[in-house]
């Protein structure tokens, strides 16, 4: 990796780079499109703390995967239901099969 590289350029989407920003040890720029974050480890080990170490990003990751998980079920359900609740005892509205 180049120390000297600074965190600047777009990505192209779906792609993530990290480089080393030339600050303190272990301290990584992230870029994902148009985003820029700081990946860093704790003060607590005489690093930097300016941004979040790998585990919480990782743990970031799953916990907003999952919460949208869940958000995309509940808004599929609700969809489901305001359908069912549109149509008439005569099945008139349904979606054809076949």
């Amino acid at each position: 990796m180049n120390t000297k590289t600074q965190v600047t350029d777009d990505t192209a989407p779906g792609t993530v780079v990290v480089r080393e920003t030339s600050r303190g040890q272990f301290q990584r720029g992230v870029i994902s499109g148009p985003h820029r974050l700081l990946a860093d480890e704790p003060a607590s080990v005489g690093r930097l703390d300016s941004g979040p170490g790998p585990y919480e990003f990782l743990l970031a990751a799953l916990g907003a995967c999952t919460s949208m998980t869940q958000c995309w079920r509940n808004y599929d359900a609700a969809h489901a239901m305001s359908y069912l609740k549109g149509r008439n005892s005569s099945g008139a509205g349904a979606p054809r099969v076949g």
